[in-house]
Formats: C-alpha cells, structure tokens, sequence
C-alpha cells in the first residue's frame, strides 16, 4: 500500500492511497490529480481496476481516472449520484473483502466510506479525521487553529456539528474500533504510525 500527496497551490491539500488487492490489482482512494508522472508510477505498480470517491467531496478528478482507466470500476458513496460509479455500501465488496473492510459514517453533510487493511493495520480515512501539523500549509494550519484542531488528532469539527443519527454514528464508530488498527492513513494531515486505535477513540470520546 503506497500514499500519493499533492497539494494544489499553497493551500490545499489532498492524499491519495493505493491498494494492492490480493489479486494484485490496484485499487485507487481518494483520487488525486492524475499526472502523466502519477500515471507512471502507477503503471509500475500494476493494474487500475477500482477507483473510489469515498465521500460526499471527493470526486473531482474521477473524469480523468475514467478516460485513462475506461475498464476500472469506479465506486461514490451514499447520496453521490455520478455516472458510471457503483454506490458504495455498508460492507465490503466481493472484489475486495479479502483486503479491506468497510463501513459507512453519515452526518447530514458528510457521508464517507471507511475503510480497514487488514494485512498492514492500516485504518484509510478522508474527512472523517484530521492530523494538521507543522508542515501543513498556511491557511490549512489557520482554519485548524480556528476550530482548535492545530497540532493533535481530532474529528473533523463540521462531521460534529451536522451529525443528525448519534445511534447510527456510534454503531458505525464502533465497527471501526473493532477493527484491529494501529495506523491511520487520511487526506488530510501527517499520517498515524502508532496507536491508531487510541487516537481515534480519544477524538469520538464525545460520541461513544
């Protein structure tokens, strides 16, 4: 599993993840800007066949990913209705269940598709979390010292303030904490080597 991270500009930041499934086709996260030099690397890695919009925002380079990759399977979560994209469920798919696990968490804004890998213990989020640190932008550190998520790991404050079904959000929380993580992978913000399960308890205390 490799991490591929742009940033557009001086402001804004975004992580991609590839997956290798067991079959060892490549199964894209949260797609970024599709570079020739990305197409590249992921030409050295193998076969595109899943692409995934994981949550309500991330979509906007899917176009790019369906012209170069015309037989991969492109996926959207719940309530993101786009063409040539299955909608993504409360459960692995067959293709991957072997790899990943998967729930989904929805706020009335935010809905997004979580993800665990199994074989490294690495928990795949968009913007569910955060984890802004020094190396982070200008503006990306402001907006997080704003809502006081600067230099820790923390939900995303929005996810909080537009979560409509507690019920639902904590059996979804509690799926995932079952789940037996170590590292956080997300679109925002340094990566969680270690005690992820810990981290992520602490920012949903106000939830369990």
């Amino acid at each position: 599993m490799e991490d591929f991270f742009r940033s557009k500009g001086r402001t804004i930041q975004k992580r991609m993840t590839v997956v290798r499934l067991s079959d060892q086709s490549l199964l894209l996260h949260s797609p970024v800007g599709l570079t020739k030099q990305l197409q590249g690397r992921l030409e050295v890695l193998g076969e595109v066949r899943h692409v995934i919009s994981p949550n309500t925002f991330y979509f906007s380079f899917l176009n790019d990913y369906l012209a170069v990759y015309p037989e991969a399977r492109f996926y959207a979560p719940p309530g993101r209705v786009l063409s040539n994209c299955a909608v993504l469920k409360d459960g692995p798919e067959p293709v991957w269940e072997q790899d990943l696990d998967q729930v989904i968490f929805l706020s009335r804004i935010l809905k997004e598709a979580v993800f665990f890998h199994r074989l490294s213990q690495t928990l795949i989020l968009t913007d569910l979390c955060r984890n802004i640190q020094e190396e982070a932008p200008f503006l990306t550190k402001t907006l997080a010292r704003f809502t006081g998520s600067y230099q820790r790991f923390t939900d995303y404050p929005f996810v909080r303030w537009t979560l409509s079904d507690r019920p639902a959000a904590r059996a979804a929380l509690q799926k995932i904490l079952n789940w037996d993580f170590e590292r956080i992978i997300l679109a925002q913000g340094r990566i969680v080597e270690g005690k992820g399960k810990e981290n992520l308890r602490q920012a949903f205390a106000w939830l369990e």
